[in-house]
């Protein structure tokens, strides 16, 4: 094995993953853990797991909706139903969550969340898009945001989650009020659009020593 010489002697070198670089945050090395299963109710949705019987056509219309392809920076060929499939069938092996927002009283999708899980870190990132367009602007995200932050870090081991929002998007910015997440930062052309300009992302998050410093660690 190699050896690296440092201002304490020699030292053995350690193997370095493939693709891995050194980092302050480094990625999560550990094989993917079992998915929970996360059922939040609230007063007017319930939150889950989304499945691949889930997968209709009113479903995959909503990533053809100029509003949402512009709101989450995505392409339409990127979100059609076989891939959409393909990626749910593909969380096992990550530690990625994809959630249905359903109407309580009717069982309709309106919407989704994508959960993306940094178990080395113990942080998340967050991002929630509405596809029913009768339920935008109506405050989705301060509903049913808080209890499934909350659920993470109570049984997840999450400390830390975050949203990343493009600074256009101000439909989400309204969204965030009274949603917990404070503002954190503005990474200056942080984001690559799909018509090839850059522009800034706004950074959102919840500390769970901040807003449930009662939750066990």
């Amino acid at each position: 094995m190699d050896r690296i010489r440092s201002p304490f002697g020699q030292i053995p070198s350690l193997p370095r993953q493939r693709g891995w670089s050194p980092s302050a945050l480094p990625p999560t090395f550990a094989g993917a853990e079992k998915k929970r299963a996360v059922f939040i109710a609230t007063e007017r949705f319930r939150l889950r797991n989304l499945t691949v019987a889930d997968v209709d056509e009113e479903l995959c219309d909503w990533f053809l909706d100029p509003v949402l392809q512009a709101g989450l920076n995505i392409r339409a060929d990127e979100w059609t139903k076989d891939r959409l499939v393909a990626r749910l069938q593909g969380l096992p092996d990550t530690s990625n969550y994809f959630f249905g927002i359903f109407e309580l009283v009717t069982g309709r999708p309106i919407g989704f969340i994508a959960f993306d899980t940094n178990p080395r870190q113990r942080t998340a990132e967050m991002t929630v898009a509405i596809g029913n367009k009768d339920w935008r602007g109506k405050r989705v995200l301060a509903e049913v945001g808080k209890p499934l932050v909350a659920d993470f870090m109570r049984h997840g081991k999450i400390d830390r989650v975050v949203i990343h929002v493009l600074a256009s998007n101000r439909r989400v910015l309204f969204e965030l009020i009274g949603s917990n997440f404070f503002y954190e930062a503005r990474l200056r052309e942080a984001a690559l659009l799909t018509s090839g300009v850059r522009q800034d992302l706004l950074v959102f998050a919840i500390l769970k020593s901040k807003t449930f410093p009662d939750l066990p660690c």
